[in-house]
């Protein structure tokens, strides 16, 4: 996708991959289903993660 350059799929996947990741991550560390939302930002809040990130990355 990247090779042909489209730019927003690859940007999609990316996001989708972060999001998974940051589920997994809430479901292993409380053992509940994690909301059903897309923000990562709120992903990482429900995580604990939101501190370990700087503002920059945050935006």
């Amino acid at each position: 996708m990247l090779d042909g350059k489209r730019y927003l799929y690859v940007g999609f996947m990316c996001h989708h991959a972060v999001e998974k990741i940051l589920k997994a991550y809430f479901t292993a560390k409380t053992e509940q289903t994690p909301p059903y939302v897309h923000n990562l930002k709120r992903l990482a809040e429900e995580c604990g993660l939101l501190n370990v990130f700087s503002e920059e990355k945050l935006d």
